[in-house]
């Protein structure tokens, strides 16, 4: 475990899965795969600005040992701290980049599918007798 850094509990892609059913309610096998998918970015989002606060409390503690201040100096450097530095700041950038245009990606998608299937509903109820 990273230094400050409390594990997640492994149900957290449920439990986002969950929040997205609600809110997109998704129908069918395709926009069930899009929504878990959706999901999966979001964990995977979440898990970059758990890293780039595990790279900012490293190189805190590399600069100074956490035995030589006391934890209300830590808490001070730590809110100063904004985002690791160098190649490990690149890597993290382009990370969340991939997926955050994933989760837009997917997002597009979900909401063209579930309009092309309202307007086909809205299709077959005009065509049927009443």
């Amino acid at each position: 475990m990273v230094f400050g850094l409390k594990p997640r509990p492994r149900g957290l892609i449920d439990e986002i899965n969950r929040a997205l059913v609600h809110d997109r309610n998704p129908v069918g096998a395709v926009e069930g795969l899009i929504t878990m998918q959706m999901a999966t970015d979001v964990w995977r989002l979440e898990r970059a600005l758990r890293c780039e606060q595990g790279q900012a409390i490293t190189e805190l503690a590399a600069r100074a040992p956490a035995a030589e201040l006391a934890a209300q100096e830590i808490e001070a450097i730590k809110a100063q701290i904004c985002l690791p530095f160098g190649e490990n700041l690149d890597r993290l950038l382009r990370y969340e980049t991939t997926f955050h245009r994933r989760l837009l990606s997917n997002l597009a998608t979900l909401e063209g599918l579930q309009h092309a299937r309202k307007e086909e509903e809205k299709e077959a109820a005009a065509r049927k007798p009443e």
